[in-house]
């Protein structure tokens, strides 16, 4: 668990964890250089509870937290958590069970709850990712949608530290840290699983790191969507098969830019915009949706965010026979 100036939300955290079902823990916290009272309240727990050991940052950021944290780990299977969301009581025994009896699963996480009752505009966006991100369960679903948004809440994974010392651990750069994890394991063949229980309150507020820090910006997460996003379409199809891209706005176009940066060329565009058909957006002729051809003549970006965008298309592609992974992929 990195710490940094969570002193409002790190008792009711703590407490959480303190009573668990599952005993048999230990609580590794790396304090990333806190300037509140956060250091002296993880240091009286300390002092309480032999299972829990707190090591200084020698870098800075939640990365190097993150991977210290790991390094000083004593137990194999690494439960990751965040000083101001909060466990249920059977989290880590849920997970832990799971894990023991399929050996071929590396990750399991779980569905989360949305810890803010605010209605606030700010905090929609939110809600909304909360509610795609409880529906995306098997790997299956994992793997074909991480391309559209993060398929895992950071703190409600459980994964094998095996995973850190054979892939890498966390990166530093102008992207998610976590999400490009994902993407990376993801890549590599790492099975990722999620448990249909509600298991962490996933707390939502102002001073959030992805609200504040440069590397949870749009761009930064279009950049790191691209480059995997990249990998996996030149390992899955064939070297010159044509690749278009159903939207032409702003965002879709800005996708289109990073994934040019990766050696990937689109063919043409698709939009039921009649004001855009016809036009060129990054050079590249704007056709009408009813112009898609039959499955196999193209593969197919969907590059709409919009979540009821994505079900009007899901449903439209399913008529033509279009196949999720085979003919298209969502790439928001």
């Amino acid at each position: 668990m990195p710490l940094k100036n969570q002193d409002s939300y790190l008792e009711e955290c703590l407490q959480s964890i303190d009573r668990q079902r599952f005993k048999d823990w230990e609580l590794v916290v790396v304090d990333d250089h806190s300037k509140d009272n956060s250091r002296l309240k993880i240091g009286d727990w300390a002092k309480r509870d032999s299972r829990i050991r707190v090591f200084e940052n020698k870098g800075t950021g939640l990365s190097d937290s993150l991977n210290l944290g790991i390094e000083r780990a004593q137990a194999d299977l690494i439960a990751r958590m965040d000083a101001d969301d909060v466990m249920t009581s059977d989290r880590l025994k849920k997970q832990f069970d799971f894990l023991s009896v399929r050996n071929r699963v590396g990750l399991v996480g779980c569905r989360v709850n949305n810890l803010n009752d605010s209605n606030d505009v700010q905090f929609r966006g939110y809600k909304l990712y909360v509610e795609w991100l409880n529906s995306v369960k098997t790997f299956r679903q994992i793997s074909l949608n991480r391309f559209v948004e993060s398929p895992l809440a950071h703190p409600s994974v459980l994964f094998r530290k095996e995973l850190i010392l054979r892939f890498g651990g966390y990166k530093k750069g102008l992207f998610p840290e976590d999400y490009e994890l994902w993407l990376r394991w993801l890549e590599a063949g790492v099975v990722m699983e999620k448990l249909d229980d509600n298991l962490l309150h996933w707390r939502d507020h102002k001073e959030r790191a992805s609200r504040t820090m440069p590397n949870y910006t749009k761009e930064a997460f279009q950049r790191v969507k691209a480059k995997y996003c990249a990998n996996w379409l030149k390992a899955e199809l064939a070297e010159n098969f044509p690749i278009s891209a159903w939207g032409a706005g702003r965002v879709a176009r800005s996708q289109v830019y990073f994934l040019q940066e990766q050696g990937i060329e689109i063919s043409r565009f698709y939009d039921v915009d009649p004001k855009k058909i016809g036009t060129r957006k990054n050079g590249i002729l704007v056709h009408s949706n009813s112009e898609i051809p039959s499955p196999g003549a193209e593969f197919l970006l969907i590059l709409c965010g919009a979540r009821k965008a994505r079900r009007i298309i899901e449903e439209f592609l399913a008529a033509r026979g279009y196949e999720l992974g085979k003919n298209h992929l969502f790439l928001a």
